[in-house]
């Protein structure tokens, strides 16, 4: 259950980072970026960690929390920012109404 979190994980940050800096043909070629950009990035990410903690008794572990530790804020701001620029365009909208 943990791996499926981690993989999941891992996509949707692909996904925040491949469409950040990539504009994308088809539904299919973008589903395939995100699952290479983010198997990608968070296995970099977890080795680098483990890599760091080296002399701890089960390194990849370490790795795989600071991963988690790392990225589940990540995601939070992201979503949170996703949140106040849909409710600025909401309110940009009802103000665009009231005086036209």
């Amino acid at each position: 259950m943990l791996a499926l979190i981690y993989l999941a994980l891992a996509i949707y940050v692909g996904d925040l980072l491949s469409r950040r800096f990539y504009r994308f043909v088809s539904v299919a070629h973008r589903a395939i970026a995100t699952v290479i950009t983010g198997l990608l990035i968070s296995s970099w990410f977890t080795y680098l960690a483990g890599l760091l903690s080296a002399r701890a008794r089960q390194p990849l572990l370490r790795g795989n929390a600071l991963f988690f530790t790392a990225e589940i804020p990540a995601v939070g701001s992201n979503e949170q920012q996703r949140f106040f620029a849909q409710s600025r365009r909401n309110t940009h909208n009802v103000s665009e109404q009231r005086i036209g």
